[in-house]
């Protein structure tokens, strides 16, 4: 199967891989998990959908790859009630170094959050440690320390990462993939973003309306 395709039946490789994301670490505001925990395969249960599922490419001056991410909702071993999401990065092979860390911006400071990988079919690197800031605008980030487990590095792509969340809608936040240099991107959350509402496609758009 191509780990790069994205349809109804295929987001992160099968669906039911993706899906599999069970118990996770709770991330208060301000605080860090290490390690992060492996969770093992997830169940769909009454309601379980596919709520926004896509690709988007990013480029910086020192990489270049794509950000896979989806948002389900009804994972019925989920550790919280609301939607779980799934980011899946990429490193090209022709990058000239590895990416350190995945940020989303917009969890917001009092959503209930826990967070783990999935050790699926497509990726490769997990991540050292997650944190979470205690701004208003809920900044959760996915570090892959060199002194660790390690950078993403060129051809290369993260382990599946999953936020369990008690959100029950969500909408367009932000996402930044850094190592030196910077690549901004939009992508679900659960607060709105300023000024990304025009880089998505049309599709997560709708969908984002349909929810909040």
């Amino acid at each position: 199967m191509n780990s790069n395709t994205l349809c109804a039946s295929v987001v992160f490789g099968a669906v039911a891989a993706l899906v599999g994301v069970a118990t996770g670490a709770p991330l208060p505001p301000g605080s860090t998990v290490f390690p992060v925990p492996s969770v093992p395969q997830a169940v769909g249960g009454p309601g379980f959908a596919i709520l926004a599922q896509g690709s988007t490419p990013v480029t910086a001056a020192t990489f270049s790859g794509t950000l896979y991410w989806v948002v389900l909702q009804g994972v019925s071993n989920s550790p919280l009630p609301g939607l779980t999401f799934g980011y899946r990065v990429e490193n090209n092979a022709s990058s000239p170094n590895g990416i350190g860390r995945l940020t989303i911006n917009g969890f917001g400071a009092t959503s209930q959050l826990d967070v783990g990988y999935y050790n699926g079919v497509s990726g490769t690197v997990a991540p050292s440690f997650a944190d979470r800031d205690s701004t208003p605008n809920g900044v959760v980030g996915f570090q892959f320390a060199s002194f660790l487990l390690g950078q993403i590095t060129p051809g290369t792509s993260s382990e599946e990462l999953i936020v369990f969340t008690d959100a029950t809608s969500w909408v367009v936040g932000e996402a930044a993939l850094i190592d030196g240099s910077i690549a901004t991107v939009p992508v679900p959350a659960l607060i709105p973003a300023p000024g990304v509402a025009g880089l998505v496609g049309a599709g997560l758009m709708l969908a984002g309306r349909r929810r909040r």
